[in-house]
C-alpha cells in the first residue's frame, strides 16, 4: 500500500524506537549480564550476582517494552510473504 509522507516519518520514528529498545535490551544489557555472570562468579563477594540479576532484569524490560511497542505500532503479521512478516514471526519466536 502507498505510504503518505507524514506516515513515512512516523513509521521511521517508530521503527527507530523499536530498534533502539531491542538493541539496548538484546545487544547491551542481556549480554552484559551474562558476561558479568561468567567472569564475576569467581570473585569472593556476591556483588556480581546482584549486578547480574539487575542488569538482566533491565535487559528483559527493554526487550519486553520493545516487543510490546512493535506489536502496538506495526501490522507486520498481515503482510505475509514480506520481510516485515518474517521479522515479526522470528521476533515473536525469540
Amino acid at each position: 500500500p502507498p505510504v503518505l509522507v507524514g506516515e513515512s516519518e512516523t513509521f521511521l520514528d517508530d521503527a527507530r524506537t523499536h530498534g533502539a529498545l531491542m538493541l539496548a535490551g538484546w545487544g547491551l544489557f542481556l549480554p552484559s549480564g551474562a558476561i558479568i555472570a561468567k567472569f564475576g562468579k569467581h570473585s569472593p563477594n556476591a556483588i556480581w550476582y546482584k549486578a547480574h540479576r539487575m542488569i538482566q532484569l533491565v535487559g528483559a524490560i527493554f526487550a519486553t517494552v520493545g516487543f510490546a511497542f512493535a506489536n502496538t505500532k506495526f501490522d507486520a503479521y498481515s503482510q505475509k510473504g514480506f520481510d516485515a512478516y518474517i521479522h515479526a514471526c522470528l521476533g515473536t519466536t525469540v
